[in-house]
C-alpha cells in the first residue's frame, strides 16, 4: 500500500485533500476576479482631473445624478425630473433603478451615512469595474450548472480575457448601467439553470399537487422562486430587459416540445417556468412605476409578461396531457405548439393591432436586425454589417469564437441523440442563438452574447477533459498524468492565447480606454455657464426660483416652469452634461428626448423658424444655444446626425440633390483606388442652417467677395450603391477666379462644381442673425484639417431681443454694420457684420445682437449674462465704396455708433439713430479688373497641426482609407 493510501486510510491527510479537491476552484475564481478588477481599474487616475471626477460617455452622468438623489433620499430614486427635457420635464424610467440604489448604498457605507460629494463621485466611478469583475462569480455558477467545475473555470478564463463589450462596459469611469445588466442577467440565468437541473432531477408532475404531496416539490419551488427573484433583480436594474421573458418563453416552448416528442413529461421543465414566472410577476408588479405599457420603465409590461410566461408553461403542460389523452402522435406535439402560437399571434394582431404592433416593434428592435435612421446615429445601437460579423466577434474572442461554434454544434448533437436532453443545455443553445441576433442588431448587446460564447467554450473544454478522465483524477485527488496536463494546456492555449497575446489584450484595451473623453472639452463651458448665466428662475430679474436641483417633484406630463426658468438647447448627446455640470435645463438629452426638436432648431434655414421653435409658444422659452465643433463643422462624426432626426426639411448628407444636401465630402482617389478626404465643404443649404451660422460665423452675415472667388470642382462616382464626390480626373479641385461672375459662369458650364463652402468662403449671401450673440467660447480647441481652422471646442450663444438702430443715408443703398468682438477667454477677435438696405427715404433699420457699451451694467444680479465676448469699439456703418469714373475719386457714406447692453437685452427700448456722412477715400493702387481664371491647388496651406483632429479620414460615416471602384474618366 502506498504512503498516500495509508495516509487516507488512517485519516491523517484525508480532510486536507478533500478540502483541496472540493474547493480548488475558489482561489482560481478569486484570482480571476482580482485580475479582472485590476484590469478594469488601472486607469482610474485619468478620470480625476484637477480634483474633479469625470465619467466617460453620456448616460453615466445621469446615473450620477440619480445616485446623488438617492443618497439624499435613500432608498428612493427620483420620481420626476424638471431639470431635463425642457419645457415638459420627464420621468426618468430606466434611470434610477436598482443599479443606482446599490451605488448610493455603497456611497453611504463609505461615507458612514453622510458621504461627501467626492466620496459619492468616486464610488460611482469605481462601480462599473466592481460589477464587471464580480460578474465572473455568477458566470461561474451558471457555467458550472451546465458544463461542470473544470469547464466553468475555462468559461471564467474566457470572460476574463475577452476584450469586447463585456470588458469595455465594465471599465472604471464607464458608469452606465450596461455592466450591471450583465451581472444581474447572469444571476438570473444561473438561477434558471440550477432550477432546471433540480426540476429534471426531481421530476415534478401535476399529480403531486392534486395529491397534496408537497415535500418532493419543495426544492423545485425553492429554486424556481430563486430564479424568479433573479429575473426580478435583472428587471429592476434594467426594465427593457423584459426581452429575457420572451427568451425564456421560447425556451420553455422548445423544451416542452422536445420532451413531449421524446416521451418525457413536459411537467418537469414547465414547473420551473411556472414558479419563476409567477414570482417574477409578483415582485415586479409590486414595484411598478407606471400603469402604462412601456418597455423603458417598470410598467405593467414586465409583470404581465412574467405572468404570461407562467401561464404559457401551464398551457404547455396541459396541452401535452390533452395530446396524450387523445392518443395523438407525440412527435407531432411541436407542430401543434407552433400552430397554436401562430393562431394566437394572428388573433392578437386582429383584435389588438396597435398593441401587437408595439410588441412587434420591440422584438424587431432587439432581435430583428432592423434600425431606424435615428438609432443609427447612436454608435452602440448600430447593427453589425453581415459581411463583417465574423471579423467583429473574432476581434474580441479570437479563436474562441470558432471553438464556441464547435461546442454549440456538439451540444446540439448530443441533445438530438439523447433519450432525455438536458434542459439547462437547451437553455444555453437558445440563449446563444437569440443573443447572437441581439448582438448583430445592436452591437452593444455583444456584452450579452459573450455569456453563451464563454459557456460553450467551457463545454468544449469539459468534453476534452472528460476524454482524458481529468475530472475523475481531480475528484480522486490524484496527480494528473502527462497527457491530462497536455490536454489542459492545449485547451487553455486554444481558447486563451489569441486573447492573451498581441496588442489587443484586456490590459491594453482597458488602458487605451481610460479617458473621460469628449466631456473634457465641455467642462470649461459648463463651469462658465453655471457661474455666469442666471440661476433657474432668475433670468430677467435676478431672483432665483425654488427649483431645487435634487428636489422631489410629482410626475406630470407637462411641468409648469415659472417665469425666468429657461431652457438650454444643444444636441441631445450633451443634455446630461448640461444638467449635471452646468446645472441648467437642456431641451434634449441622451434619452433621445426632443432629439427631433433639437435637430429642427439646429437645421432651421432662417432665424424666424428657429426663434419660433425656441419660444415654445409661451413664457417657457429657450434662452441659450450651445454648439460644439462636431455639430458646427462638416466632416465630423456628428455633423450629419441631425438630418436623421429632423422632420421638417427633408435633409440628407448623402443625397446628390443640391436642395437637400447639407455638406459634401470630396475624396482624392489614388490610382490604386485608395480614397482620402480632400475637403469637407458646406452646401448652400448647410451654410444657411442655424448651427453653421452660429458656430462658423458667430451670427455674422456672409457676404461673397466680388474679387477673388474660389470654386470647388468635383465629379460624382458610385461605390457600392452610394454616391460620392471625388476630385476631378483632369484639373484641380480648387479653382480661383478674379471675380464672382466668372466663377458663376464656370459652375454653370461645369455642372458639378460649387462656389465656396468653407468658413470664410461663402457660396452665397447668408444674412446675419439678429437675435443670437456669442457669449462664451471655450478655451479648449479643435483643429479642422480641411479648412485649416482652429475652432473653440464649444460655443455658447444667448438669444436676445437685440438693439434697434436706424441709419439715415443715401436712398436705395446697402449699408453694412460692422463691429469687432473679442472672445476674452481666448483673446481672439471676430467681426460681426449685418447688412440692410435703405428705402426710398434713405432709412435702413438694424436689429443688432452685440452691445458695444454697458456690458458690465447688466450681469447676474440683474438676471442676465456675464458675457465673456465684448466689443473692441463701436459699430461702423458704411455703404459700398463708389468711384467717380471721371475723377477717379472714391467715396463712401459712413459713421460710427454705439448700442448699449440694455438695448440689446430689451431693458432699454430706445432706438439709436446714426446719420451717414460722405467720406473721400484715396484711389486704390494696382487695381485690376480683368476677368481671368487661375487654376490652383494652393488655396489652403498646411500649418503646423495640433494633434487633435476630428475630421481626418472621416466623412459620410467612413473612416480611414476607402477603396473605390474604377471611376469614369
Amino acid at each position: 500500500m502506498s504512503s498516500r493510501s495509508e495516509q487516507r486510510a488512517d485519516g491523517g491527510d484525508r480532510s486536507v485533500l478533500d478540502r483541496v479537491r472540493d474547493s480548488y476552484h475558489v482561489p482560481l475564481l478569486a484570482l480571476a476576479v482580482a485580475f479582472s478588477l485590476w484590469v478594469r481599474t488601472r486607469g482610474w487616475r485619468n478620470f480625476v482631473v484637477d480634483g474633479r471626477v469625470l465619467y466617460s460617455g453620456n448616460d453615466a452622468w445621469y446615473h450620477y445624478r440619480m445616485v446623488q438623489y438617492t443618497v439624499e433620499h435613500w432608498p428612493f430614486t427620483m420620481p420626476f425630473d424638471p431639470w431635463t427635457e425642457f419645457p415638459t420635464g420627464t420621468f426618468v424610467g430606466q434611470f434610477g433603478t436598482l443599479y443606482d440604489q446599490i451605488i448610493a448604498t455603497a456611497a453611504l457605507v463609505v461615507g458612514l451615512g453622510s458621504p461627501t460629494t467626492q466620496q459619492v463621485a468616486m464610488t460611482h466611478l469605481f462601480a462599473p469595474a466592481v460589477f464587471g469583475a464580480f460578474a465572473l462569480v455568477p458566470a461561474y455558477l451558471f457555467a458550472r450548472q451546465v458544463v461542470g467545475r473544470e469547464g466553468a473555470l475555462v468559461s471564467v478564463l474566457f470572460l476574463t480575457l475577452t476584450t469586447g463589450q463585456f470588458l469595455s462596459r465594465g471599465l472604471v469611469g464607464f458608469s452606465d448601467h450596461h455592466i450591471a445588466e450583465v451581472f444581474f442577467i447572469l444571476v438570473a440565468v444561473a438561477a434558471v439553470a440550477k432550477s432546471l437541473r433540480v426540476s429534471m432531477a426531481e421530476k415534478p408532475v401535476w399529480e403531486l399537487v392534486t395529491a397534496r404531496e408537497f415535500e418532493p416539490l419543495r426544492p423545485v419551488v425553492a429554486w424556481g422562486a430563486l430564479a424568479g427573484l433573479g429575473i426580478a433583480l435583472y428587471l429592476w436594474t434594467w426594465p427593457p430587459g423584459v426581452f429575457l421573458l420572451g427568451v425564456l418563453g421560447l425556451f420553455f416552448a422548445l423544451a416542452a416540445s422536445v420532451y413531449q416528442a421524446t416521451g418525457v413529461s413536459p411537467d418537469h421543465v414547465a414547473a420551473t417556468g411556472i414558479v419563476a414566472g409567477t414570482v417574477a410577476g409578483v415582485l415586479t408588479l409590486a414595484t411598478v412605476d407606471t400603469f402604462d405599457i412601456s418597455a423603458t420603465t417598470l410598467s405593467l409590461l414586465q409583470p404581465a409578461l412574467a405572468f404570461a410566461l407562467a401561464l404559457g408553461c401551464v398551457f404547455l403542460a396541459g396541452f401535452a396531457r390533452v395530446w396524450d389523452t387523445r392518443g395523438l402522435d407525440r412527435s407531432l406535439y411541436p407542430v401543434g405548439v407552433v400552430g397554436v402560437g401562430v393562431v394566437g399571434l394572428g388573433l392578437f394582431a386582429v383584435v389588438l393591432p396597435s398593441t401587437f404592433g408595439f410588441f412587434a416593434d420591440q422584438v424587431l428592435r432587439i432581435f430583428g436586425y432592423t434600425s431606424t435612421a435615428g438609432s443609427r446615429t447612436v454608435a452602440e445601437a448600430q447593427p453589425v454589417p453581415l459581411e463583417s460579423v465574423f471579423a467583429f466577434f473574432s476581434s474580441f474572442y479570437g479563436f474562441g469564437l470558432f471553438t464556441a461554434i464547435a461546442g454549440g454544434a456538439f451540444m446540439a448533437y448530443k441533445a438530438a441523440v439523447a433519450d432525455e436532453a438536458r434542459a439547462d443545455r437547451l437553455f444555453v443553445l437558445v440563449l446563444a442563438v437569440l443573443l447572437f441576433l441581439a448582438a448583430i442588431t445592436q452591437r452593444r448587446f455583444e456584452y450579452y452574447f459573450a455569456i453563451p460564447v464563454a459557456v460553450l467554450n467551457g463545454y468544449l473544454a469539459a468534453v476534452v477533459f472528460d476524454l482524458v478522465d481529468l475530472g475523475e483524477a481531480l475528484r480522486n485527488a490524484e496527480t494528473p498524468s502527462g497527457y491530462q496536463v497536455m490536454a489542459v494546456l492545449s485547451v487553455v492555449m486554444l481558447v486563451a492565447a489569441p486573447m492573451a497575446v498581441g496588442a489587443r489584450t484586456a490590459p491594453n484595451v482597458a488602458n487605451a480606454s481610460a479617458s473621460p473623453g469628449e466631456v473634457g472639452l465641455w467642462t470649461g463651458s459648463l463651469d462658465w455657464m453655471e457661474d455666469n448665466t442666471p440661476e433657474m428662475g432668475a433670468y430677467g430679474d435676478g431672483s432665483p426660483s425654488d427649483l431645487e436641483y435634487l428636489g422631489s417633484y410629482e410626475r406630470t406630463d407637462d411641468f409648469q416652469y415659472d417665469e425666468g426658468e429657461y431652457g438650454t438647447l444643444a444636441w441631445w448627446d450633451y443634455g446630461h452634461w448640461i444638467t449635471v455640470l452646468g446645472h441648467r435645463v437642456p431641451n434634449a438629452n441622451p434619452f433621445q428626448a426632443n432629439a427631433d426638436y433639437s435637430a429642427n432648431v439646429l437645421l432651421a434655414p432662417n432665424e424666424s423658424t428657429a426663434t419660433t421653435l425656441m419660444e415654445n409658444g409661451g413664457s417657457e422659452e429657450t434662452r441659450y444655444v450651445m454648439v460644439d465643433y462636431q455639430l458646427g463643422v462638416p466632416g465630423t462624426r456628428k455633423y450629419a446626425a441631425p438630418t436623421a432626426w429632423e422632420d421638417r426639411y427633408g435633409l440628407s448628407q448623402t443625397d446628390a440633390r443640391a436642395d437637400n444636401d447639407i455638406a459634401r465630402t470630396i475624396y482624392n482617389v489614388s490610382s490604386n483606388g485608395q480614397a482620402r478626404v480632400a475637403y469637407n465643404i458646406n452646401t448652400p443649404r448647410g451654410q444657411e442652417s442655424l448651427r453653421v451660422r452660429l458656430f462658423q460665423y458667430n451670427g455674422a452675415a456672409q457676404i461673397p467677395d466680388d474679387g477673388q472667388t474660389f470654386v470647388f470642382d468635383y465629379e460624382t462616382t458610385v461605390n457600392e450603391g452610394r454616391l460620392f464626390y471625388v476630385t476631378p480626373a483632369n484639373g484641380p479641385v480648387v479653382r480661383s477666379f478674379q471675380n464672382r461672375s466668372a466663377a458663376e459662369e464656370f459652375v454653370e458650364q461645369d455642372g458639378s462644381a460649387q462656389i465656396g463652402g468653407l468658413d470664410g468662403f461663402p457660396s452665397e449671401y447668408v444674412p446675419a442673425l439678429e437675435h443670437y450673440r456669442l457669449v462664451h467660447a471655450s478655451q479648449a480647441s479643435r483643429f479642422d484639417r480641411t479648412s485649416r481652422n482652429i475652432y473653440p471646442a464649444v460655443k455658447t450663444f444667448e438669444r436676445v431681443p437685440g438693439a434697434n438702430v436706424t441709419v439715415e443715408g443715401p436712398a436705395n443703398t446697402n449699408v453694412t454694420a460692422t463691429v469687432q468682438m473679442r472672445m476674452t477667454t481666448r483673446n481672439q477677435t471676430f467681426t460681426y457684420r449685418q447688412r440692410a438696405r435703405t428705402d426710398e427715404n434713405g432709412v435702413a433699420e438694424f436689429t443688432l445682437p452685440y452691445a458695444t457699451t454697458g456690458d458690465d451694467e447688466w450681469g447676474l444680479d440683474e438676471g442676465y449674462t456675464n458675457t465673456s465676448v465684448v466689443a473692441d469699439g463701436p459699430y461702423e456703418f458704411a455703404t459700398p465704396q463708389e468711384t467717380n469714373e471721371s475723377t477717379l475719386t472714391t467715396t463712401v457714406f459712413n459713421a460710427t455708433g454705439d448700442v448699449s447692453e440694455g438695448q440689446v437685452l430689451g431693458e432699454d427700448d430706445s432706438t439709436t439713430t446714426v446719420e451717414l456722412t460722405r467720406t473721400v477715400v484715396d484711389e486704390p493702387e494696382g487695381a485690376n479688373t480683368t476677368n481671368t481664371t487661375n487654376d490652383t491647388q494652393g488655396l489652403l496651406t498646411t500649418p503646423t497641426e495640433p494633434t487633435e483632429d476630428d475630421t481626418a479620414g472621416t466623412a459620410a460615416s467612413l473612416s480611414g482609407p476607402t477603396t473605390f471602384a474604377a471611376r469614369p474618366a
